[in-house]
């Protein structure tokens, strides 16, 4: 049995207020840096000047943490424009690669000086094996 009101929603008409979802892969061993740009549901920026932002991987969601990295007020690569980017240290990796990927996930969150709180951006978080292992 289908759902009418669904069957008549236009979803591209629809103002997203959901996390961007973006998958991240990356090399074991190597150092890298990750960029985001956070936006609102026009796609324009927020200024996070004053805002912390925290990007965080887990072994699953609401599962054990991998890597957490934070963004302090006025460390960020251009605040006004919502910019920001965090480092990711070959060394940040640690787990013993037993399969040929780490299948993780991740988010980016952003905390205003109120305390609220929103994910911006989430997605699976994937660790190729280092070339040679």
């Amino acid at each position: 049995m289908g759902c009418d009101f669904c069957e008549q929603l236009d979803l591209d008409d629809c103002v997203s207020i959901v996390p961007f979802n973006q998958c991240l892969r990356v090399e074991r061993g190597t150092d890298m840096t990750f960029e985001a740009i956070l936006t609102d549901a026009r796609d324009e920026p927020f200024d996070i000047s004053l805002d912390q932002v925290v990007f965080t991987v887990r072994d699953y969601e609401g599962g054990t943490k991998k890597i957490q990295k934070t963004n302090l007020a006025g460390s960020h690569l251009d605040g006004p424009n919502g910019r920001t980017s965090f480092d990711i240290a070959d060394t940040d990796i640690t787990d013993t690669q037993t399969t040929d990927r780490l299948y993780w996930v991740y988010e980016v969150r952003r905390i205003q000086p109120s305390g609220l709180e929103s994910v911006h951006v989430k997605g699976a978080f994937i660790v190729e094996p280092q070339v040679g292992d």
